[in-house]
């Protein structure tokens, strides 16, 4: 066995650094920033979670490199999207009936977007040329004219609606 003489000085110190850290107190207030500051970053984060998924539906709808049929889906899913945080929700329309809806609305072309994505997922024969160019050419000029449509302000608030987002993304009720 074995045993270690400690100094008396060498106890003291040992005693008042344990005696240091038990008698700290806690500072409530930087406590209560930090709380404060969480809440406060969590807040934007769940202002910005809209905005941010619109971010990354642009960016995939954007692509060239992707197969024709997943271009078409992303463009879609992106316009959807787009339209669902505008106030135009899909609801319980048919796609045909939805697209024509937004067509008056926007004047856009969308209906014979509509018709080339449905034929897409739903038909195996291959594209024509005029097919691939208005799959190439709709999407950037179909956002502008929604944007254009829309004012500013109703755009920031209905982007700050989280409701609309959630909608999106539950499953419809058929009730």
């Amino acid at each position: 066995d074995e045993i270690k003489i400690m100094p008396k000085e060498e106890k003291n110190k040992q005693k008042e650094a344990e005696d240091k850290k038990t008698t700290e107190p806690i500072n409530w207030l930087t406590v209560l920033y930090g709380i404060l500051f969480t809440i406060v970053s969590l807040g934007i984060m769940l202002l910005l979670c809209p905005w941010l998924i619109w971010l990354v539906l642009h960016t995939k709808a954007k692509k060239e490199t992707v197969p024709q049929a997943l271009k078409a889906y992303y463009i879609n899913r992106a316009v959807l999207f787009y339209l669902n945080q505008m106030g135009y929700a899909y609801k319980q329309k048919g796609p045909k009936e939805y697209a024509l809806y937004i067509d008056a609305q926007f004047a856009a072309n969308f209906n014979l977007f509509n018709e080339l994505y449905q034929r897409l997922k739903y038909s195996n024969m291959p594209l024509q040329e005029q097919d691939l160019n208005l799959m190439n050419t709709f999407y950037i000029p179909f956002i502008k004219t929604v944007q254009k449509n829309i004012p500013f302000k109703t755009k920031l608030k209905n982007y700050l609606n989280l409701n609309h987002t959630l909608n999106y993304f539950s499953k419809p009720n058929t009730n």
